[in-house]
């Protein structure tokens, strides 16, 4: 799995917090959907 950099976590963060879907998420940073899905259900600070 590749790895996201800080300013991607920072965008990830910030696009939750505007309702952004996870699909619309991984297109806006060119991840793969599963990457991304993965780190917010694995990463503490995405959790609500």
């Amino acid at each position: 799995m590749p790895s996201l950099s800080s300013q991607e976590h920072t965008v990830i963060q910030t696009l939750l917090e505007l309702n952004y879907s996870v699909n619309a998420i991984a297109h806006f940073i060119n991840h793969s959907l599963s990457t991304v899905s993965i780190e917010i259900h694995q990463v503490a600070p995405y959790k609500s």
